[in-house]
């Protein structure tokens, strides 16, 4: 899944990656990152398909917004989980 606005050349780059689909939500609001917002759209994306599992990389973006989407869910957040033993 990506967000953000003209994703074209994103999106191509995605696309490359042996992936089944690729969740697109463009939108000129989404072009400057607004953590609210992103938590917003990304709540309402997993509400509508709700996937078992969400995962999300442990980038600064995504750690700033990813706590807002587990609490609107109701749901638990693990972070930083590196290895199995």
């Amino acid at each position: 899944m990506i967000l953000g606005d003209q994703l074209d050349g994103a999106v191509e780059q995605l696309a490359k990656y042996p992936v089944d689909k690729v969740y697109v939500y463009e939108s000129p609001e989404l072009e400057t990152y607004d953590a609210e917002r992103y938590c917003r759209v990304l709540t309402d994306v997993v509400r509508e398909y709700k996937p078992e599992i969400f995962l999300a990389g442990a980038t600064t973006t995504g750690r700033s917004f990813m706590s807002g989407v587990a609490i609107n869910l109701y749901t638990g957040l693990t972070a930083d989980c590196t290895g199995w033993r």
